[in-house]
């Protein structure tokens, strides 16, 4: 009898109770190995939050477009999903992302993006929290750019072996981003939304050595791109834009950087400005800055600058936020692909890209 009383003692000892202000009561709370009876088992995350309250999602209002009130549903069942998987709290800035989104999409006359004196944007899309830097020099954070530098000399030598054998295709901007990149920009893309692209051949028989170096940097590759940019001689340049992803940085590694006329400041003929900072690129080595800033660039020598482009995950970016930013980019693509076929279906609609880039869905525009 005292060994029963012992082990029901033992069991109740475990529980904690806690006040609930969303209800003014109290709630006697499992611990989190314990779930509907049961030990956790093997198939379960580790982190389960099974036993523990979603945290409150701002309501989805009436007056946005159908597809969107669709897209936010979608989000809101992702963060449902994610959040049983890992400890309380590790979706809080994600939820306070989701929320401006929800806010600036629905609320007339609300300014979207604020540009400081700094040159930095702020928009709704901004994960909150996150370190601020024009350029981000100290390697201590971000290690792999030295690996990925040992690495240049074999990138360089197969981008020029390629190039003389003709095989590159550049490709040149959409519409509507020519705009912003001008005529002399166009890539060579070899990873796009975090997928390599290895059906066109490129990344697995002509940038082997590329792919690799790049892989075995260990870079905290983002959902975004991976790409050689070349940027036309001659007085061409990027014009100053910002990219809205604080969570996402870019680092260029110099491949081909040409000669600068002499007699002439190298600063104005040959430079990445970052919130009107002016710096010039080096073969193989990097710069790393953060888009969210007012950038742009400018080529006024002889000659092609190009340089490898590798977007990746901002260092204080968490795990469980790249997951969910993951999982939405993936459902970004499928909504973008049924409202183009919808689009094609009705040609009263309003234009796609249009709507598509409004507001909550700045941050998936294309480069």
């Amino acid at each position: 009898m005292l060994v029963v009383l012992a082990i029901i003692l033992s069991f109740f000892s475990s529980f904690t109770l806690s006040f609930v202000p969303t209800t003014g009561t109290l709630q006697l709370q499992r611990p989190a190995a314990i779930i509907t009876g049961r030990l956790l088992s093997s198939s379960n995350p580790p982190n389960s939050n099974t036993n523990y309250e979603l945290p409150e999602l701002p309501a989805i209002p009436n007056n946005l477009p159908p597809l969107t009130k669709e897209y936010y549903s979608g989000v809101y069942s992702l963060v449902k999903e994610i959040y049983t998987s890992y400890p309380p709290g590790s979706l809080s800035r994600i939820i306070e992302w989701i929320s401006n989104g929800v806010y600036s999409s629905s609320t007339p006359g609300v300014v979207d993006d604020v540009i400081l004196d700094d040159g930095y944007v702020e928009t709704s899309e901004d994960l909150p929290g996150l370190e601020r830097r024009k350029w981000w020099d100290d390697r201590q954070k971000l290690q792999w750019v030295e690996a990925l530098e040992s690495r240049s000399e074999d990138i360089i030598q197969e981008f020029a072996s390629v190039a003389k054998e003709g095989k590159t295709l550049w490709s040149t901007s959409d519409r509507a981003s020519r705009e912003v990149m001008g005529p002399g920009w166009s890539s060579l893309r070899l990873m796009r939304h975090g997928n390599w692209l290895t059906s066109t051949g490129i990344t697995g028989e002509i940038f082997e050595r590329t792919r690799r170096a790049v892989t075995e940097s260990g870079a905290p590759l983002s959902v975004r791109n991976v790409l050689f940019a070349r940027q036309a001689g001659g007085g061409q340049g990027i014009r100053e834009h910002t990219d809205g992803r604080n969570f996402i940085l870019t680092a260029h590694l110099g491949v081909k950087v040409p000669s600068t006329k002499t007699g002439e400041c190298e600063s104005d003929q040959l430079y990445l400005s970052v919130g009107g900072e002016r710096r010039r690129w080096e073969e193989g080595k990097c710069l790393v800055f953060s888009t969210s800033y007012l950038h742009s660039t400018w080529n006024d020598s002889d000659n092609d600058r190009v340089v490898l482009l590798v977007d990746f995950w901002h260092p204080d970016v968490t795990e469980v936020e790249r997951e969910f930013l993951r999982r939405v980019y993936e459902m970004k693509r499928e909504f973008r692909e049924r409202d183009s076929k919808r689009g094609e279906e009705e040609e009263e609609e309003d234009n796609v890209q249009e709507r598509l880039n409004n507001n909550f869905f700045n941050f998936f525009a294309k480069r």
